[in-house]
């Protein structure tokens, strides 16, 4: 019996021993290919000339009396101190808007006075023609005529670099776009255009950042500032001049390579927190902020798991593969990178349980989307506002687009998202100009609906339209 016994025993240590050298064995094999299989990959995204280091992409500095930073840290600064505020200070505290900036923010439309309270319509107008307000305003203005802007971000920081200014970036647009519909209503439309292009450089000066959040910050400003440009369009005594200033102007605000340099800094990044994982210096802790739902219980089981470090050599690959892919989708037309993006989606949805992968890569996929949102609104606007010059100039809209060239615009540009000609009609009441959006159809100038239920919320065409 005894003797059975340790058989037994003696089978169970043989077996056990053969598990552990099997799983040894196993554990250098993958270890050894995957890790050849990275390092093949990391020299292959250098030979493409793909930046690989966060030198490579850090913006150049630029002299302190050609910043346009150093004024806009003045105006953060002016924004957050006195009653209420904690003040802004660089890379370090993120501050608090003072009590007068924040009443002005909180107005329920810069569009639509209408909306305001009454309360507002009485006190708004007061607190822009305040000694305070007017200080920020001239610097604001000062910092627009400068061309080059640096933050000087701590970039070295990685994932805990400071961006508190984007926050006070989207506040001060906030500031000038109330101005904008003041001066608009008492009929100074030629201020009003004034201060649009101010807003407009000032977002574009965060244009060089290589920070995906600072390009969708620069995104949604955009869009505020287009907003207000068709809030003021029914004016009559709209200039010329600066309406052509506006269109010189938001030529700037296109193309992609903002984009791509975002995304090359999240690779950089990730591939860093990628490392750290492999050295051991991850905590639990700071899994979580990746993962959530089912994800972190694998991640739990596999990260104390011998084979997981060479595993994740294969995760680390295939993220560096699909973001890059990923990457490739901003130099591409939109309706050729939509197919794309739709095929990265999927290979990573079949792709094995490569965790962060997968985690990391599907937040990117869908920017492109929203970058080819941007070019439309920027295009259309630029578009709409030669064609509200040509009536200025003829008395009547044209009745094709191509008779703004070349004296309003160079050129005619093209629908972002389909690569041929905007859809553009004349109306009793003026005009409708529109792209065929992301659903690639012609949904015949239906603008987007607010509400998820209905069905122009995804068939819906980029609209610019005029009433007068």
């Amino acid at each position: 019996m005894m003797t059975t016994f340790r058989k037994i025993i003696k089978w169970i240590g043989i077996s056990l021993a053969g598990v552990v050298i099997l799983a040894i064995v196993v554990h250098i094999v993958l270890n050894i290919t995957f890790g050849a299989q990275l390092r093949h990959k990391i020299r292959e995204l250098k030979a493409q000339g793909r930046p690989m280091t966060m030198l490579e992409i850090t913006p150049l500095s630029v002299p302190e009396d050609k910043n346009a930073a150093m004024l806009y840290n003045k105006v953060f600064a002016l924004m957050t101190s006195g009653e209420g505020g904690e003040p802004y200070i660089p890379n370090k505290n993120k501050g608090k808007n003072n009590k007068i900036v924040t009443a002005i923010e909180e107005v329920e439309s810069f569009l639509d006075i209408s909306k305001w309270t009454e309360e507002q319509r009485e006190k708004i107008p007061k607190l822009i023609n305040s000694q305070e307000m007017q200080e920020i305003y001239t610097l604001l203005k000062e910092a627009s005529k400068r061309l080059r802007c640096n933050f000087n971000l701590e970039y070295e920081k990685g994932v805990n670099m400071s961006i508190h200014h984007i926050r006070m970036i989207r506040s001060a647009v906030s500031l000038l776009l109330v101005k904008v519909r003041l001066e608009a209503e008492s009929g100074n439309v030629a201020r009003a255009f004034d201060t649009l292009l101010i807003s407009l450089r000032m977002t574009n000066h965060i244009r060089e950042e290589p920070v995906l959040i600072s390009q969708m910050l620069r995104i949604f400003c955009d869009r505020l500032i287009i907003e207000s440009i068709k809030g003021i369009l029914d004016k009559d005594n709209i200039s010329q001049e600066k309406a052509r200033s506006v269109i010189a102007e938001l030529i700037k605000h296109t193309g992609s390579e903002p984009f791509k340099k975002g995304i090359a800094r999240e690779r950089i990044i990730c591939g860093k927190e990628y490392q750290k994982i492999l050295d051991g210096k991850y905590s639990m802790r700071e899994f979580r902020t990746f993962f959530s739902g089912g994800d972190f219980p694998k991640l739990f089981y596999l990260l104390p798991t011998l084979p997981f470090r060479s595993l994740l050599k294969k995760d680390f690959t295939t993220f560096l593969t699909y973001i890059s892919e990923t990457e490739d989708l901003f130099g591409m037309p939109y309706y050729e990178g939509v197919i794309k993006g739709k095929e990265i989606e999927l290979m990573l949805k079949k792709s094995p349980d490569y965790l962060l992968a997968k985690v990391i890569t599907f937040a990117f996929t869908n920017i492109r989307e929203e970058t080819a949102l941007h070019e439309a609104d920027i295009q259309l606007c630029r578009v709409g506002l030669g064609l509200v010059v040509y009536k200025a100039e003829n008395g009547i809209y044209p009745e094709l687009l191509n008779e703004l060239t070349p004296d309003i615009l160079d050129e005619i540009p093209l629908d972002p998202f389909t690569g041929k000609s905007l859809a553009y009609r004349k109306v009793t009441s003026g005009f409708i100009l529109y792209s065929l959006g992301p659903n690639l159809k012609d949904d015949e100038g239906i603008q987007r609906a607010t509400r998820k239920t209905e069905k122009a919320y995804t068939d819906y065409d980029v609209v610019f339209k005029c009433k007068g």
